[in-house]
């Protein structure tokens, strides 16, 4: 019998500035809400680019006075977020500026949170710690985020994922009031993304939308942008990978990470990311290669809980699912997945990149308990469901 679900979901996003070489209007906007001293947070690899220069440069233009903290890793801790705080402490900027990934996102979201409200991250931990309500409104540094990739949709989302360096897993912050004020997406930036870079985070957006679209929490709204979102994808990410030139690409994939972003907000994600987080933490895969490798399986492990959700994400991307049987049509979807990753010169096996087996049974109880798992598809996950998904990312 069919239950009405309730909804209290913020709107989304604050404010979105898109479109080509939008990133030169950046200065204007910031002087426009009256902000004067910034501190540019990005990472470790994109501060040596000549992107990071360009920012810096327009910020500077527009007599926005700037300070950089750069000691950020691709897989963002909670030294580095700690770290970050304190340098704010240091400078006192009225605006953050995060240029990046996820990754720089995520700090710069959760170092502002440490820098207004004091403490350490795991005290804004909403899966072990009950974080949520912890976050004041109003008290927040205004937050721009500047996406030089399309993967993680976080320059839309209230959500930061860091890692805990005492206690090996994930945190998540989270808060109605810690979205970005501002976020540019700029297609001219993503042409800079290199064809590795351009399959992974292409590969989180796609895991994004998909298990958006087939989470057990249904926000109508969310289920039409995530299904949008992976009709872009499908469509546009190939060429973004082989023609990293081709704005349109460019411009249609950063629009379809944002729809990821959307969409993940109120419907949440599943055990795909519940295991991705483990590989991240334990075996230093990046986040959206880590999600591609599993991705296929857990499609498999949960279409049978949810056959409609899952044939309208196989018709999303492209399978003709009137011509097959549900089950068919379903399989096909994977297998478009799939194809899709081996087009994009993508690994199949986690033990390709260094993961041990030995490590599987404490990913699998972190897993059952990260903050994603809960919305999965399929409840409940069991200890052997999850290690057996785990072992199918080994050759044998």
């Amino acid at each position: 019998m069919f239950q009405v679900q309730k909804y209290d979901i913020p709107f989304w996003p604050k404010r979105v500035i898109a479109g080509p070489v939008v990133l030169n209007d950046l200065g204007e906007v910031l002087v426009g809400y009256g902000k004067k001293k910034a501190a540019l947070v990005t990472d470790t690899g994109l501060v040596q680019l000549p992107i990071f220069d360009r920012v810096k440069s327009i910020l500077e233009n527009a007599g926005i006075n700037v300070s950089v903290f750069y000691e950020i890793g691709q897989n963002p801790t909670d030294l580095q977020c700690e770290a970050c705080a304190e340098f704010f402490k240091e400078v006192q900027p009225d605006c953050l500026v995060a240029l990046g990934g996820g990754s720089a996102k995520d700090a710069t979201l959760m170092a502002n949170v440490l820098y207004t409200h004091g403490s350490n991250c795991f005290e804004y931990d909403v899966v072990h710690n009950n974080g949520y309500a912890k976050i004041k409104p109003n008290k927040l540094v205004f937050t721009v985020a500047i996406a030089t990739t399309s993967g993680t949709g976080v320059e839309v989302s209230r959500t930061s994922v860091i890692t805990d360096t005492k206690r090996k897993m994930k945190m998540v912050q989270s808060s109605d009031y810690s979205m970005p004020d501002v976020s540019v997406i700029d297609a001219e930036v993503l042409m800079t993304m290199p064809k590795k870079l351009t399959a992974w985070t292409g590969m989180d957006a796609l895991t994004h939308c998909i298990e958006a679209a087939v989470a057990t929490p249904h926000f109508p709204v969310s289920d039409a942008i995530s299904l949008h979102g992976i009709k872009l994808i499908q469509q546009y990410l190939r060429t973004a990978y082989y023609d990293g030139s081709n704005i349109e690409a460019r411009h249609f994939m950063g629009f379809a990470c944002m729809l990821g972003g959307m969409a993940y907000g109120p419907n949440s994600l599943g055990l795909v990311h519940g295991m991705a987080h483990q590989m991240s933490t334990y075996w230093n895969i990046q986040h959206g290669l880590a999600n591609s490798l599993v991705l296929p399986h857990v499609m498999r492990y949960n279409a049978p809980a949810n056959q409609k959700a899952f044939l309208a994400v196989s018709d999303a991307l492209g399978v003709n699912v009137r011509a097959l049987s549900v089950t068919q049509a379903i399989e096909a979807g994977v297998k478009e997945v799939e194809q899709l990753r081996d087009d994009l010169e993508m690994p199949r096996y986690a033990d390709e990149l260094g993961a041990k087996k030995s490590d599987i049974p404490e990913m699998v109880k972190k897993a059952l308990t990260d903050v994603c798992t809960p919305t999965n598809t399929k409840l409940p996950v069991t200890v052997d469901d999850c290690t057996n998904l785990y072992l199918k990312l080994f050759k044998d």
